[in-house]
């Protein structure tokens, strides 16, 4: 729903890094699930973010090829 807020962040081990390898492989395993548009933010951006999320309306998100339900 467009008022709807996900969180995301990348991948850690409870909140802490992974190792440069595991991460870049988790971040892709995780990218691989979402839409071209939001896969391109997510591993420009939003892995980079362990112990925090980035909270983005569901209205973005389906500007990034989500689908609204």
């Amino acid at each position: 729903m467009p008022r709807t807020t996900f969180g995301f962040h990348g991948p850690s081990s409870y909140g802490r890094p992974l190792a440069p390898k595991v991460f870049e492989e988790a971040s892709h395993v995780i990218a691989d699930h979402y839409p071209p548009a939001l896969r391109r933010w997510y591993l420009e951006t939003g892995r980079y973010r362990i112990r925090t999320l980035y909270r983005i309306r569901g209205a973005k998100l389906i500007e990034l090829g989500v689908q609204a339900c």
